[in-house]
């Protein structure tokens, strides 16, 4: 096992361990919750990553995305997450894509899993904000029986305790949640695991003058993020 993993042991096994070396996580999103995501999963022990993003690192992305500062400004955030990575793992395997995931490549993207060997678990992270690629992967996974939490709409709250890990057909509230589970409303069949907040998100245009209808304080995804990253692993686990 790889010594930095050490203080791991005792509450996780060295066999629980092999397991997380060999997993992969297939992970949509490097924003807020995804880059939080994607670090949590890292130290924990997961030893492979298919990353996707299409953003560079904005100056608006430093109150909340992990990744972020003056020195990664104007740099493709799957690059830079690849390098943090490979920076606390040396021997983590990070496929990173900068694509804009849209229904033409999502097939293309999975096929990545084809370059790893030895995969014991494969789970899936959708952590974007576009609502047809979310619909997209969710029908991808179904369909081939691969298992993924979709982080439904994180923006507008500030409280923590509400946020939540259901199915989404027991979401509430989130617009976003909406949208997808009118989309999949004749097919019942598709009901993944998500993660929301169930309280009404604040209507920030009453609250400011400024021009914007979307607002997002660093707490709330990032302790998103974590919760993903903790569901993942008990799920990989059986904990």
């Amino acid at each position: 096992m790889n010594e930095i993993f050490k203080k791991n042991i005792g509450i996780l096994s060295k066999e629980m361990m092999e397991k997380l070396n060999k997993s992969l996580i297939i992970l949509f999103g490097l924003g807020g919750v995804g880059g939080y995501t994607f670090e949590a999963l890292l130290r924990v022990g997961i030893g492979n990553f298919i990353i996707i993003d299409k953003d560079i690192f904005e100056l608006s992305n430093m109150n909340r995305q992990l990744g972020s500062s003056y020195e990664t400004i104007g740099q493709s955030k799957v690059k830079v997450y690849k390098n943090r990575a490979k920076s606390i793992n040396s021997e983590v395997n990070v496929i990173d894509l900068t694509y804009n995931v849209d229904k033409n490549n999502v097939e293309s993207i999975f096929r990545q899993i084809c370059n790893f060997k030895d995969i014991n678990d494969i789970y899936v992270s959708d952590c974007i904000d576009d609502i047809d690629a979310k619909i997209e992967i969710i029908k991808y996974c179904h369909q081939n029986n691969l298992k993924i939490i979709s982080c439904m709409g994180t923006a507008n709250h500030f409280n923590t305790h509400n946020i939540k890990i259901t199915k989404l057909n027991n979401t509430k509230y989130c617009p976003i949640a909406k949208k997808i589970r009118n989309n999949f409303r004749d097919n019942s069949q598709i009901n993944p695991e998500v993660l929301f907040i169930d309280e009404e998100p604040i209507d920030v245009a009453k609250k400011t003058n400024y021009d914007t209808n979307i607002s997002t304080i660093q707490f709330v995804p990032a302790i998103c993020g974590m919760k993903i990253a903790e569901h993942i692993i008990k799920k990989i686990l059986n904990y």
